[in-house]
């Protein structure tokens, strides 16, 4: 997971990106609800989700992509619960 995300999960990134594959994959790829989510324009999402491909997976096709990702991002909102649970 933190291999796949690592290029989302880096300080060099903009956090708008990992913000956008999270609700990306909780909005079931939804670009008009991802934008309202994100009080954006759906342009500025399918831009975001084209730099986030960019990052991870130039090279797989968009299925593939998207299962990964979706993967990757459930597994980590799950780390970030148990996380956030055992510190409390």
């Amino acid at each position: 997971m933190k291999e796949y995300l690592g290029p989302l999960l880096s300080e060099k990134t903009d956090k708008d990106l990992l913000q956008t594959a999270i609700t990306f994959v909780l909005k079931q790829g939804n670009v008009k609800e991802i934008a309202e989510a994100h009080y954006c324009h759906p342009n500025t999402i399918r831009y975001r989700m084209t730099k986030i491909r960019q990052l991870i997976e130039p090279f797989d096709n968009e299925f593939v992509f998207y299962e990964n990702l979706s993967a990757a991002v459930k597994l980590y909102l799950l780390h970030k619960t148990i996380e956030g649970t055992l510190l409390e």
